[in-house]
């Protein structure tokens, strides 16, 4: 049997931790090489936020223009979109995704990324869809496809 997980993962409030008992009592093997990221500063950054130190990851992708900050989060989601749009139309052949934690707040990026999407077309950008993707339909983010 061959169990994956993250023994400093943040454990239930109630009875847990079977993964952590597991690893300390019979040992376990740990991923030590970072393969999704290419540059040595995002390699530092991972390990980083792997091993709990998030200011310090925070910082490096701060210090590479990769964090933004806005004054309020209406702002804050107006430039997520803002930016979204124009990286599509600047070169529609990458993938972009935006994540977020809640069901609501899918919905209200998803709506706001669909109407930055119509005013585009209306400019004469050219079509773009969107799909639901994921398990549950409540919780479905959507995938944009557009030209």
């Amino acid at each position: 049997m061959v169990l994956v997980g993250d023994p400093e993962q943040l454990q239930a409030i109630e009875a847990g931790a079977a993964f952590r008992s597991l690893a300390e009592r019979h040992g376990a093997a740990e991923i030590s090489e970072v393969r999704r990221q290419h540059e040595d500063w995002q390699k530092d950054a991972t390990r980083a936020l792997a091993t709990g130190r998030t200011g310090e990851a925070i910082h490096a992708y701060a210090s590479m223009a990769w964090v933004h900050a806005a004054e309020t989060r209406e702002a804050a989601r107006a430039e997520l979109i803002d930016t979204w749009d124009a990286q599509r139309l600047a070169d529609p052949e990458k993938t972009r995704i935006i994540l977020t934690h809640t069901n609501a707040e899918v919905r209200d990026l998803n709506q706001a990324a669909a109407r930055s999407a119509a005013r585009s077309r209306r400019a004469g950008a050219g079509p773009c869809g969107f799909r639901p993707s994921g398990a549950r339909a409540s919780s479905r983010p959507a995938t944009a496809s557009c030209s």
